[in-house]
């Protein structure tokens, strides 16, 4: 009789025990998901707080090992190369739209104009010669200092779009990171939970062969053991 009780309690310890460990695996992928609703939440409002989660020592293996670590590729990632070099050809069209409205001074028409006989060149200034071949940029009712004023706000339009794609990335990161520490806890739990089912699936079917517990509670520790191998 008092082994009968040990078997018993032994086996709802195993089951209690398997159930624990899968509400906390549960509780870790709900924790994880809201970390990352929270994460693209912040990306939307264009906040970013410091990395929560810790980058590890040692990666898991995998078939294509990385050969640098995440800080370091970030800069390689093509849609913030994209970006960045968008903000440097904004620059550059800048400059251009500015030094449109810069007078410019024509020195093949100084050279052409220049005096044929010692008498203009005594008489004539070169203040003057030169000051006759500036032109001056028209500017088409403004339109030469809109076009510089639009140069200038496409290039705070890129440095937008860079910082957005620099959020997401740095977010994308750390969502990657907080996943593979998730599924860590929960396989070893897990393997934890399927062991102690798995031993407790043995110790019932030799109850049910001596007599102890009824083809019901055989199959229901089964489906249980069953659920935890899908998992």
């Amino acid at each position: 009789m008092i082994t009968d009780k040990y078997l018993v309690s032994s086996d709802a310890f195993r089951l209690y025990l398997s159930d624990v460990l899968c509400l906390e695996v549960a509780g870790w992928i709900k924790e994880q998901e809201l970390d990352q609703n929270l994460r693209n939440l912040q990306s939307l409002l264009g906040q970013f707080t410091v990395m929560k989660v810790a980058i590890p020592d040692i990666y898991p293996d995998v078939v294509l090992q990385p050969t640098e670590l995440p800080r370091q590729i970030l800069g390689q990632r093509p849609d913030l190369k994209a970006a960045y070099l968008s903000i440097q050809s904004s620059q550059l069209h800048t400059q251009v739209a500015y030094k449109e409205l810069l007078p410019s001074l024509n020195v093949q028409a100084m050279l052409e104009n220049i005096a044929t006989t010692a008498r203009d060149a005594l008489f004539v200034s070169p203040v003057w010669a030169l000051l006759g071949q500036l032109t001056a940029p028209l500017y088409q009712g403004g339109r030469l200092r809109a076009l510089a004023e639009i140069a200038e706000l496409d290039i705070a339009i890129a440095y937008q779009v860079y910082k957005e794609k620099l959020l997401a990335a740095v977010i994308q990161i750390e969502d990657y990171i907080s996943q593979e520490q998730s599924l860590q806890k929960q396989l070893h739990h897990l393997k934890v939970a399927y062991q102690s089912a798995n031993n407790n699936l043995i110790n019932y079917k030799r109850s049910y062969r001596t007599g102890l517990v009824s083809m019901l509670d055989l199959l229901i520790i089964q489906q249980q053991t069953y659920d935890l191998i899908r998992k």
